[in-house]
């Protein structure tokens, strides 16, 4: 017999999602087998898989030694935590961190998480810090995988979220699924912005070809966006704007903004070549990636995070 005490990282979610989990290397009918027939239990009683474990529950597992280790399926989850605990956490930094999530500040070129070519990454290095911490251990990760909840394009420098824990990424979740949180970025584009206000456009996003196609009308497969813009500093050359998004596409910003006609300076995605090499050799300013930064994020419970801006931009401002 083995017992397990469930601990903050893994309470509150269904008793049957954490065996599943737990026990990688079994199907779900061998799971709710071992319930009925009282080889697993909660508490000391019989379990149905549907409880909403609490800190500190009893689950024991009345297993051969042979079965519990070939249900527990280890193997890969050990491969990934020996990735994870030999990654560097530097260059992120935490701007916040509580007992269940983590705002991280980004740079400019870094990815926000794994990618098919598996670059160095935020979310990588933020398990890494964990780890180093001794918040996540090897058993912890093959139970509760923490991760990344809002990804940044990985030119775009700035505020990231991380659950640390369960609670965590569903609370994060939650406030990026229901729009609760706020998220505003700075951005350098070019030309004199005018006017400030709400803009409303139709978007779609070519996967092959990673891009997003803004309209000002509704096209075909598009979905409507809205990006609510406030002006910093607005001069003949270039406009320093801060951006609220009041929806979270794909590449909004870039992509919204260049319909708009000022598209961001120095983007390789959407940009203007010859007014970037213009504003470059005016201003003596050269940069590898387009303007923007995540610079704050006000939570739905009065928590708000803030990003010290670039240099780059400073020099314009």
């Amino acid at each position: 017999m083995k017992e397990l005490t469930v601990d903050s990282a893994s309470c509150g979610q269904r008793f049957d999602k954490f065996l599943k989990k737990y026990f990688a290397g079994a199907t779900s009918s061998f799971l709710y087998k071992m319930l009925r027939k009282k080889n697993i239990v909660l508490n000391g009683a019989k379990a149905n898989g549907s409880e909403i474990l609490q800190d500190g529950d009893s689950i024991r597992v009345f297993f051969s030694e042979d079965t519990f280790e070939k249900m527990r399926g280890v193997k890969q989850s050990h491969i990934l935590f020996s990735v994870f605990k030999n990654e560097n956490p530097d260059p992120v930094s935490i701007l916040y961190e509580d007992t269940d999530i983590i705002a991280a500040d980004k740079p400019a070129g870094l990815c926000s998480m794994p990618d098919e070519n598996k670059t160095s990454n935020a979310n990588d290095k933020l398990i890494a810090y964990l780890i180093q911490k001794g918040e996540v251990t090897e058993e912890s990760y093959s139970l509760f995988h923490p991760s990344v909840a809002n990804r940044l394009d990985r030119n775009t420098s700035g505020i990231i979220l991380f659950g640390k824990t369960l609670h965590g990424s569903q609370f994060l979740s939650e406030e990026i699924k229901e729009r609760r949180l706020k998220k505003y970025y700075i951005c350098v584009v070019h030309g004199e912005f005018l006017k400030e206000g709400i803009f409303h456009a139709f978007w779609a996003k070519d996967t092959v070809k990673n891009k997003a196609t803004v309209k000002m009308q509704q096209f075909a497969g598009s979905k409507k966006i809205t990006t609510e813009v406030f002006i910093i500093k607005s001069s003949s050359d270039y406009s320093v704007l801060k951006i609220l998004l009041h929806t979270g596409r794909s590449h909004q910003i870039r992509a919204h903004l260049n319909a708009l006609g000022h598209p961001l300076l120095f983007d390789p995605k959407y940009k203007d070549a010859a007014k970037d090499k213009s504003i470059s050799n005016k201003y003596n300013i050269k940069s590898d990636h387009q303007l923007l930064h995540s610079a704050r994020v006000e939570l739905s419970d009065g928590r708000v995070i803030e990003s010290p801006l670039p240099s780059i931009f400073n020099k314009f401002i």
